[in-house]
């Protein structure tokens, strides 16, 4: 059992059996989700997608590999979910420092 700073159990994890590993796409890693949440998600590869500035500017800073998620909803409607941002070692070091000090 993991628990949260307060001692308690994760609610996150006590739900565990109900959720559904996403694939991110690119990125060589998942998220876990419910699988009530999973069946309305679309993934969209954010390096085709070169007229968005948070797009660029990631690019610019040395991202690898970039998917932003949404929700689609009942209505039909996409809704910000999730972005990540996949970056080398190398360059996760150089946009937390990027004067090199």
């Amino acid at each position: 059992m993991v628990n949260d700073r307060d001692g308690q159990e994760a609610k996150s994890l006590r739900y565990h059996n109900k959720n559904v590993d996403v694939s991110l796409f690119l990125i060589p890693y998942s998220i876990s989700v419910p699988a009530e949440i999973a069946k309305h998600l679309l993934i969209k590869n954010m390096e085709t997608d070169s007229s968005n500035e948070f797009t660029a500017q990631t690019q610019g800073a040395g991202a690898v590999d970039q998917v932003y998620i949404n929700y689609k909803a009942d209505d039909g409607k996409p809704h910000g979910f999730a972005g990540a941002n996949y970056f080398s070692k190398a360059n996760i070091e150089k946009s937390q420092n990027p004067s090199g000090r």
